[in-house]
Formats: structure tokens, sequence, C-alpha cells
């Protein structure tokens, strides 16, 4: 009996499950390829397709490229917190900024007439878009949490089946 994973359905590592990788870097936009490349790296031990990759590493550089540009402003002194946690199934990741933070529901609609042809403010309707779960926490001390999950699921599934 083989121990591959079936061509139906991919399967995490067992022997990830409950590892946590904890990244902590200064509000420079130099950290952002290292972040991507760690990524990249992290996702494809999990398992996923390369497309479902491609698109996860697109969400975390949007999230690290807000909480760096718009969370804390490049200001010197100032850190965003990356945290990728292997789940049974999925990944869990977590981005933390040392900014004001900011009212979700309060974003233009990107996809809005009006907003179409704007160049910028996708990032989070992306996020939104492309991972399982994103959630928002503002700490009373300040900044801004971002949870995003994603979860295996059967090759060939989309978003929407489960």
């Amino acid at each position: 009996m083989s121990s591959e994973p079936t061509k139906d359905i991919r399967t995490a590592d067992t022997e990830l499950t409950g590892s946590v990788i904890h990244l902590r870097i200064t509000s420079r936009r130099e950290f952002l390829d290292p972040v991507h490349n760690l990524t990249e790296q992290l996702i494809a031990q999990v398992g996923f397709s390369e497309d479902e990759s491609y698109w996860m590493v697109t969400a975390v550089r949007e999230a690290v490229t807000n909480a760096l540009l718009h969370g804390n402003n490049e200001q010197p002194g100032t850190f965003v917190e990356v945290e990728f946690e292997m789940i049974p199934d999925g990944i869990r990741i977590t981005i933390t900024d040392q900014g004001e933070g900011f009212d979700p529901a309060a974003l233009p609609d990107p996809v809005s007439k009006e907003h179409l042809m704007n160049s910028s403010g996708r990032g989070v309707y992306l996020m939104q878009q492309l991972m399982d779960e994103v959630t928002f926490d503002f700490p009373a001390e300040g900044g801004t949490t971002l949870r995003m999950v994603k979860m295996l699921r059967p090759a060939g599934a989309d978003k929407d089946d489960g």
C-alpha cells in the first residue's frame, strides 16, 4: 500500500500540524520579498495546488503590504508580525501591525462602477475572495490583527463546494 496521497484528495502532512512559524519584520518594503518567498515554501509544504498557492501568496503579500504601508505607514521603529500556523488540513496566517486600525466596513466597494478603475484599494477584497476565512481584530493597545485561513479541499473542488 502506497503512502502517497490519493489523486482525489490532498492531505497536509500530519507532522506539520501544530507547527508555528513567527516572523517579526521592521516596517520596510524590502522585507516583502523574503516574506513572499517563505510563504511560497510553507504553502507548498502543506500540500496546496500550484494555483491555490499562487493566490494564497498574493493574499499574504497584499496583507503584509497593507500592514507596512497603511497600518504602520513605514514608520521607523514599527514592526509587522507574520505568523503561519499549520492546522489540520490547512493553514492559518496572522498578520499584526502597530497602526491606528481602520473600519473594514467603511472601505469602498472596489468593484463598484465608481471605483472600478482605481489603481489601488482592492487588497482586502482580494484577501476575502482568495481565502476561506478573513477576520480583523483591533486590540485595545492599538494595531490591527488580520487572520486568514485556507483549507485543503479535494482536487478540482472550488471555494463554493465546501
